[in-house]
């Protein structure tokens, strides 16, 4: 892809910020395990794994399922009433490895954040290559100093590195 769709990209981001910026910003980073456990023919895990090469196709989908626990968990109506939770997801490839950023925005109404990182390591662990997750409140900017999940949180997970393979997740991401 061009530099221009990646410019078009970081503009929906923009867009995407400017709807929820009044919001409180949590920042996820969620990594995949490249291997799935093996099981026999009653459904018991037979104690090894299998290693599976995670493509962008298999990565975005396990997110899909990911995002729609999060807004199973994060809302509390019944399914027909619920609407999903704002959040923007960003896929990087690194050595040819996909792997998220991505900011999920809640009500301000929520504080509890032990509560909230249980509930979201526990939505990521429960996808099929969910690895380790990354959840922060907070971060380091570039002068050094911490604070909220701010407009410089949006700009590094859209820096787009690589021009061909860095792409925000659409099928993820809820305006």
């Amino acid at each position: 892809m061009n530099a221009e769709v990646r410019n078009e990209e970081k503009r929906h981001a923009e867009i995407w910020w400017d709807l929820h910026r009044d919001k409180r910003m949590i920042a996820i980073t969620p990594t995949m395990k490249p291997y799935v456990p093996v099981y026999d023919g009653r459904g018991r895990w037979t104690g090894k794994n299998q290693s599976v090469p995670i493509d962008e196709i298999l990565a975005t989908e396990n997110l899909r399922h990911f995002t729609n626990r999060l807004d199973r968990v994060l809302s509390n109506k019944s399914r027909r009433k619920r609407t999903p939770i704002p959040k923007i997801f960003v896929m990087e490839q690194i050595d040819g490895k996909p792997h998220f950023h991505g900011i999920v925005a809640l009500d301000r109404t929520v504080t509890n954040d032990v509560a909230l990182e249980r509930l979201i390591g526990e939505s990521w662990s429960a996808t099929s290559y969910g690895g380790n997750i990354q959840i922060d409140t907070f971060y380091e900017n570039s002068d050094g100093d911490y604070g909220p999940i701010d407009f410089g949180w949006l700009s590094y997970i859209t820096k787009f590195k690589d021009i061909d393979n860095d792409c925000i997740c659409y099928q993820s991401t809820q305006l």
